[in-house]
């Protein structure tokens, strides 16, 4: 019920620039839950949310078996509905596909990028073989290079600078939210959204589109 007035609050108050409110309710009101849950229920619980594993170690993505890259990619796609399930992302893939091809580009493409960069990164291999790293490029690589600006060259480019902004904010934000116990969520998928969607208002002759005049 929450999530949904702030959604109302949002959408007025980022009317003025153009930018969709998108998932941020359900991030903040997430958070906001999670940190009451440990409030109110600390001695069951603890009086602090499990901190997150941020040991960094050097991953031989050379040695990584082709199945593994597949269950990856398929797990990064189904962690959009919080499925952490290879039958699940292929079969999310698949809906894309049949609504877009171009989706189903910008979907695959996004997750790749969850996989490689944070395994260059160092990241922990099983958060990334769990998709926990995919879902937030697979969201904004969709949602800049399909929903939100009309299909061309430009912003597929912009899709892709967008996929892998997305994972470095992920990388800083865990590292933020990790000594509270938070989760990032679709918080990376949202700022990264934001801030590509600002810049293309300010330059709008570079990335015309009717989309955009859509947007709330």
């Amino acid at each position: 019920m929450l999530s949904g007035v702030l959604w109302i609050a949002l959408t007025r108050a980022l009317r003025m620039f153009n930018i969709p409110a998108a998932t941020s309710p359900f991030v903040l009101i997430s958070w906001i839950f999670l940190m009451m849950i440990y409030v109110f229920d600390s001695r069951t619980l603890g009086s602090t949310l499990p901190i997150v594993n941020m040991q960094m170690i050097v991953i031989d993505i050379g040695a990584i078996p082709l199945e593994k890259w597949l269950a990856a990619l398929m797990r990064s796609i189904g962690q959009i509905v919080f499925a952490d399930n290879i039958l699940a992302g292929g079969l999310l893939l698949v809906g894309i596909a049949i609504a877009t091809l171009r989706g189903a580009f910008m979907a695959i493409s996004g997750a790749f990028i969850g996989v490689i960069i944070p395994m260059l990164a160092g990241v922990n291999q099983g958060d990334i073989e769990a998709g926990l790293y995919g879902f937030n490029p697979v969201l904004t690589m969709i949602a800049v290079g399909w929903v939100f600006l009309e299909s061309s060259g430009k912003t597929t480019l912009l899709a892709i600078l967008a996929g892998i902004l997305a994972v470095l904010f992920q990388l800083g934000l865990t590292n933020l939210l990790s000594p509270l116990g938070l989760p990032v969520l679709a918080s990376p998928f949202i700022l990264t959204l934001w801030t590509i969607l600002f810049i293309v208002n300010k330059f709008r002759y570079w990335f015309p589109s009717e989309k955009m005049a859509e947007i709330n």
